[in-house]
């Protein structure tokens, strides 16, 4: 819903996707990138260049190699002032629990919680 009411201006900017078919967007991507020079870095200038503004519904992270590309991709959009608006039914402290070495994506939840305005819609 948020993505539909940006003004043109901001639309032209905005990315409206799946975060499945994203997340499988960003393997492709790396595994282009393979060989090259840091392409985490490389896949986030991308993605910040064209649209810096990413609108997400359903972020789920139940993969490992998932939740470290969202991580490290999402640090540096960031540092590029990306910006994320996600839907998601798990709140950010929730997210990859249970997961394979989740202790690598915890100081991600800090980022997220910093870099976002959580709101809990209770629906």
């Amino acid at each position: 819903m948020f993505y539909t009411t940006l003004p043109p201006d901001v639309a032209r900017l905005a990315r409206r996707v799946h975060f499945h078919d994203f997340m499988a967007e960003m393997h492709r991507r790396l595994h282009a990138k393979r060989g090259q020079e840091d392409p985490l870095s490389a896949v986030a200038r991308d993605l910040c260049s064209v649209h810096p503004v990413l609108c997400f519904d359903e972020v789920e992270l139940a993969d490992v190699a998932d939740a470290l590309v969202f991580k490290r991709v999402f640090e540096r959009v960031f540092h590029l002032g990306g910006v994320l608006v996600a839907t998601s039914n798990s709140a950010p402290e929730e997210l990859y629990l249970g997961g394979i070495n989740r202790s690598a994506f915890l100081p991600f939840i800090n980022t997220l919680q910093k870099q976002c305005d959580v709101i809990s819609l209770n629906a």
